[in-house]
């Protein structure tokens, strides 16, 4: 039983690590070619906000797991500002454009 929780605690660290990469690549390109581009006329910049939105949920449910076990574990929490400033951007701009 203790050989099976090192090794989930071994697999939700690797995961952890793997998520902030994951989330710096993603917010490299979300302010690089997301909505937010300058020049992008309001059609393709509400095609490219709604792409991102949709990887954001990806990787946002791959946080609230790896949380939940950080929790289960009793490990620090790591923090993800630049997922937390993404997320906030894409609600600003879905009431943007949820007027246009």
């Amino acid at each position: 039983m203790h050989d099976r929780k090192h090794d989930f605690k071994e697999i939700l660290i690797t995961g952890v690590r793997s998520l902030v990469v994951q989330v710096d690549v993603f917010r490299n390109a979300f302010e690089k070619y997301g909505p937010m581009e300058e020049g992008l006329e309001p059609n393709e910049a509400l095609e490219r906000l709604k792409a991102k939105r949709e990887e954001y949920q990806v990787i946002k449910m791959l946080y609230d797991q790896l949380h939940a076990g950080e929790a289960l574990f009793g490990l620090p929490h790591q923090s993800y500002e630049k997922l937390v400033k993404t997320s906030e951007q894409i609600q600003l701009l879905d009431k943007l454009y949820g007027l246009y």
